[in-house]
């Protein structure tokens, strides 16, 4: 039980830092006009994958136990290769 509340506050801790960090990137790259737009937009697609994330894992995990971290690598390098396309500012 007590590595379990150890990792849940490394990852709260984790995503208090991150959230505000993307959130100032985001803003920065949108057209000034269109800035809450993009800012809803982008809590929305991450309010579906706080919901739809679980969800996969849960159903792709009785085929295999490292199926869902595979899963989530794969995505995570894709993300990467799309954010190697981005424009510098």
């Amino acid at each position: 039980m007590a590595g379990f509340l150890i990792s849940l506050a490394v990852s709260v801790f984790g995503f208090a830092f991150m959230t505000p960090s993307v959130q100032a990137l985001i803003s920065r790259r949108s057209d000034p006009a269109r800035q809450g737009e993009v800012l809803g937009v982008n809590q929305s697609f991450s309010a579906l994958a706080r919901i739809l994330g679980p969800l996969v894992g849960l159903s792709v995990q009785p085929f295999s136990l490292m199926l869902p971290y595979a899963l989530a690598a794969l995505l995570l390098v894709g993300v990467g290769l799309l954010a190697t396309r981005l424009n510098r500012v």
